[in-house]
């Protein structure tokens, strides 16, 4: 009984180290973070730009910062902000990153 419960308790580790490998946003997992993402995150609302202050209080993240999870999960994260909360605010938002130092990418809300 006990073997089985241990087999059992191991296999479900591996299943769980090769889904986080292969999931892109997963962040919640015991395998090592292999990735570094610098990001910079601004909001405009109604013509206004926030301030890294205010970003961060809306997306509950630095406005600014070093990220080991995929830059999915930063992603994610201000997508479903704003799909609920910030829904009437119309805010346009621009996600500058850079994975492991490679080249610059950008992510806008509303998704293009």
């Amino acid at each position: 009984m006990r073997l089985s419960l241990a087999l059992t308790y191991l296999a479900f580790q591996l299943v769980m180290l090769v889904y986080a490998r292969f999931e892109p946003s997963a962040h919640f997992h015991w395998a090592p973070f292999d990735i570094h993402n610098e990001y910079w995150v601004s909001v405009e609302i109604d013509g206004r730009p926030l301030t890294n202050q205010e970003i961060a209080d809306r997306f509950n993240e630095p406005a600014v910062g070093i990220d080991p999870h995929a830059i999915e999960h930063l992603l994610a994260v201000v997508a479903r902000y704003e799909q609920t909360y910030g829904k009437d605010d119309h805010a346009s938002v621009l996600v500058r990153y850079r994975v492991n130092g490679r080249e610059m990418q950008q992510w806008r809300w509303p998704l293009e």
